[in-house]
């Protein structure tokens, strides 16, 4: 019984030193995770470089400095309005086709769509059907303008008894 035990343990050690050995032989080939020197040579030379610290060159005493602590409580040049002397007054619309004239480019609408088979027209946030209105102040005095027909290129707009027909542009105009 001895010996049946011993060949079989020898058996499964044999079996065993086969299998390792397989799958030795079949085991890819490990392969670094950094390259070597010579590879990597010229990407730490070019690192290097871009590393250096290069000298700046001073602004000229006479240029201002656009991190002046004295300047931060002064308004930005861009956003002040100019202070002029009284407008001259332009003179004043009262025909209702010059008003509408005046009026409908301001409209600028977004573009589009339709919501249950009624056509709508996006003018800022406000989503206006045929027959809406719209407050426009214009020169100083109010005007309601009606939504008379919305197309998918066009809209017309009605003041008393004028219309007007204006283009949709979609996207921002250069």
């Amino acid at each position: 019984m001895r010996d049946r035990i011993c060949n079989t343990a020898s058996l499964l050690m044999g079996l065993l030193l086969a299998c390792i050995a397989t799958n030795a032989a079949a085991a890819p080939a490990v392969t670094p995770d950094i390259a070597p020197q010579e590879k990597r040579r010229g990407v730490v030379e070019r690192a290097e470089k871009l590393a250096q610290v290069q000298e700046v060159t001073p602004i000229a005493g006479e240029l201002n400095s656009p991190f002046n602590p004295r300047d931060f409580d002064k308004p930005d040049p861009s956003e002040v309005k100019p202070t002029a002397g009284p407008r001259a007054a332009s003179p004043k619309l009262t025909n209702a086709r010059e008003i509408l004239e005046n009026i409908a480019p301001r409209i600028q609408p977004r573009g589009t769509f339709n919501l249950g088979g009624v056509p709508m027209l996006l003018v800022g946030k406000s989503r206006l059907k045929v027959g809406d209105t719209l407050q426009i102040t214009f020169e100083g005095s109010d005007y309601t303008v009606e939504v008379a027909a919305i197309e998918p290129t066009t809209f017309t707009l009605r003041f008393r008894n004028e219309e007007i027909t204006r283009p949709i542009k979609s996207g921002k105009s250069p």
